[in-house]
């Protein structure tokens, strides 16, 4: 892509993320969030093969997550095994 530089994060779609901005899925967001809550930015991006850069993205509605990714985030959530009742509270 000519004429476009790299981000400084090394993420050239980071840039473009104001062009894709939608509402972000309320599933992936409270999936994420209790992911994070859990395993941190870092972890939850390393468990995801992304970067923490795009699990933000994919928080905001910036970038779309794939069924593949979706998928391996449910696997995840499933292994931290969290205290649904806690989290329901807030």
């Amino acid at each position: 892509m000519r004429g476009l530089s790299r981000h400084p994060s090394g993420e050239l779609f980071a840039r473009l993320a104001c062009l894709t901005a939608r509402p972000p899925s309320p599933l992936v967001t409270r999936i994420l969030e209790l992911v994070i809550r859990e395993l941190g930015n870092v972890g939850a991006a390393s468990r995801l093969n992304a970067t923490p850069v795009l699990v933000d993205m994919w928080l905001k509605g910036e970038a779309h997550m794939s069924e593949q990714t979706f998928l391996r985030l449910v696997d995840v959530l499933v292994e931290i095994d969290p205290a649904w009742e806690e989290w329901d509270k807030k």
